[in-house]
Protein backbone atom coordinates (compact mmCIF):
# COMPACT_ATOMS: atom_id res chain seq x y z
CA UNK A 1 0.00 0.00 0.00
CA UNK A 2 1.35 3.41 -0.95
CA UNK A 3 1.69 5.78 2.00
CA UNK A 4 -0.54 8.88 1.70
CA UNK A 5 2.43 11.25 1.92
CA UNK A 6 4.15 9.51 -0.99
CA UNK A 7 0.96 9.51 -3.08
CA UNK A 8 0.31 13.19 -2.36
CA UNK A 9 3.90 14.19 -3.22
CA UNK A 10 3.75 12.29 -6.53
CA UNK A 11 0.34 13.80 -7.34
CA UNK A 12 1.63 17.31 -6.71
CA UNK A 13 4.70 16.67 -8.91
CA UNK A 14 2.47 15.41 -11.74
CA UNK A 15 0.23 18.45 -11.37
CA UNK A 16 3.15 20.86 -11.53
CA UNK A 17 4.49 19.08 -14.64
CA UNK A 18 1.06 19.29 -16.31
CA UNK A 19 0.39 15.54 -16.42
CA UNK A 20 -2.80 15.80 -14.37
CA UNK A 21 -5.03 18.14 -12.45
CA UNK A 22 -5.55 18.23 -8.70
CA UNK A 23 -8.62 19.30 -6.77
CA UNK A 24 -8.01 19.94 -3.07
CA UNK A 25 -10.48 20.21 -0.18
CA UNK A 26 -9.55 22.92 2.34
CA UNK A 27 -11.55 24.40 5.18
CA UNK A 28 -10.20 27.14 7.43
CA UNK A 29 -6.62 26.25 6.51
CA UNK A 30 -7.16 22.52 7.18
CA UNK A 31 -6.31 20.04 4.41
CA UNK A 32 -9.17 17.52 4.17
CA UNK A 33 -8.22 15.65 1.01
CA UNK A 34 -7.81 15.70 -2.74
CA UNK A 35 -8.95 14.12 -5.98
CA UNK A 36 -6.65 13.63 -8.96
CA UNK A 37 -8.04 13.06 -12.45
CA UNK A 38 -5.61 11.59 -14.99
CA UNK A 39 -6.70 11.80 -18.63
CA UNK A 40 -6.18 8.40 -20.28
CA UNK A 41 -7.76 9.75 -23.47
CA UNK A 42 -10.03 12.60 -24.42
CA UNK A 43 -13.07 10.63 -23.25
CA UNK A 44 -11.69 8.49 -20.40
CA UNK A 45 -10.29 9.69 -17.08
CA UNK A 46 -8.84 7.68 -14.22
CA UNK A 47 -9.35 9.26 -10.83
CA UNK A 48 -7.58 8.84 -7.52
CA UNK A 49 -8.73 10.21 -4.18
CA UNK A 50 -7.25 10.74 -0.77
CA UNK A 51 -9.35 11.92 2.17
CA UNK A 52 -7.80 12.47 5.60
CA UNK A 53 -8.77 9.56 7.86
CA UNK A 54 -10.23 12.04 10.36
CA UNK A 55 -12.50 13.45 7.64
CA UNK A 56 -13.68 10.20 6.06
CA UNK A 57 -17.38 9.30 6.09
CA UNK A 58 -18.42 12.96 6.25
CA UNK A 59 -19.33 13.33 2.57
CA UNK A 60 -16.25 15.26 1.42
CA UNK A 61 -15.05 12.59 -1.01
CA UNK A 62 -18.44 12.17 -2.64
CA UNK A 63 -18.91 15.94 -2.87
CA UNK A 64 -15.58 16.55 -4.60
CA UNK A 65 -16.14 13.61 -6.97
CA UNK A 66 -19.61 14.90 -7.87
CA UNK A 67 -18.18 18.31 -8.70
CA UNK A 68 -15.37 16.70 -10.69
CA UNK A 69 -17.89 14.67 -12.73
CA UNK A 70 -19.67 17.90 -13.68
CA UNK A 71 -16.39 19.47 -14.83
CA UNK A 72 -15.41 16.36 -16.78
CA UNK A 73 -18.79 16.27 -18.57
CA UNK A 74 -18.16 19.81 -19.82
CA UNK A 75 -14.80 18.59 -21.21
CA UNK A 76 -16.51 15.74 -23.10
CA UNK A 77 -15.36 12.91 -20.82
CA UNK A 78 -17.59 9.86 -21.16
CA UNK A 79 -16.13 7.39 -18.64
CA UNK A 80 -14.30 7.60 -15.33
CA UNK A 81 -12.29 4.72 -13.87
CA UNK A 82 -11.22 4.19 -10.25
CA UNK A 83 -8.99 1.60 -8.62
CA UNK A 84 -8.38 0.69 -5.00
CA UNK A 85 -7.01 -2.14 -2.92
CA UNK A 86 -9.54 -4.71 -1.65
CA UNK A 87 -8.65 -3.96 1.97
CA UNK A 88 -9.38 -0.22 1.59
CA UNK A 89 -13.01 -0.40 2.69
CA UNK A 90 -13.42 3.40 2.94
CA UNK A 91 -12.28 3.82 -0.67
CA UNK A 92 -14.59 1.07 -1.89
CA UNK A 93 -17.53 2.67 -0.06
CA UNK A 94 -16.65 6.05 -1.58
CA UNK A 95 -16.58 4.58 -5.10
CA UNK A 96 -19.94 2.91 -4.65
CA UNK A 97 -21.57 5.97 -3.08
CA UNK A 98 -20.30 8.12 -5.99
CA UNK A 99 -22.02 5.81 -8.49
CA UNK A 100 -19.10 3.70 -9.68
CA UNK A 101 -19.78 0.08 -10.65
CA UNK A 102 -17.33 -2.71 -9.78
CA UNK A 103 -16.01 -4.17 -13.05
CA UNK A 104 -13.05 -6.28 -11.91
CA UNK A 105 -11.84 -7.84 -8.66
CA UNK A 106 -8.31 -9.04 -8.04
CA UNK A 107 -5.20 -7.50 -6.53
CA UNK A 108 -6.92 -4.21 -7.29
CA UNK A 109 -10.63 -3.53 -7.35
CA UNK A 110 -11.50 -1.71 -10.56
CA UNK A 111 -14.57 0.48 -10.87
CA UNK A 112 -16.00 2.58 -13.66
CA UNK A 113 -18.69 5.19 -14.07
CA UNK A 114 -20.33 6.37 -17.26
CA UNK A 115 -20.91 10.10 -17.38
CA UNK A 116 -23.22 9.74 -20.38
CA UNK A 117 -26.09 8.37 -18.34
CA UNK A 118 -25.96 11.07 -15.63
Amino acid sequence: MVEPETWIKKAIEEHVSGVKEEYVIWDQETFFGMVSPRFLSQSVVDVGTWISPQQQRKGYGKKILTELFERLCVKGVEKVTYETEPKNKASIQLALSAGFILVEEGEEMKFQKSLLSD
